[in-house]
């Protein structure tokens, strides 16, 4: 029997699944920081209507970067569980 749990490979932690989950979290506690406040809600708006089409085109490009580097960060992740 002990030798069944010697020879038994332990469970890969799912580094992408943990670091989406964290990602969704925070995105989804924000919203509901500025979603429950009327006054938060109307300055986002503000500032959401506030911009010029050259600031809203770098806010989508700050946001892809983002996204682009959270997805370069999980692949080497992956890529350092799989040599291990």
């Amino acid at each position: 029997m002990s030798d069944d749990l010697a020879t038994t490979p332990r469970p890969h932690v799912r580094a992408g699944s943990i670091t989406w989950g964290l990602i969704v979290i925070v995105t989804a506690s924000l919203a509901l920081w500025v979603a429950v406040d009327d006054g938060r809600r109307d300055a986002v708006i503000d500032w959401m209507l506030a911009l010029t089409p050259g600031t809203a085109a770098l806010v989508g490009a700050l946001a892809l970067g983002g996204i682009l580097l959270i997805g370069g960060v999980l692949a080497a992740i992956r890529h350092a569980q799989r040599d291990r």
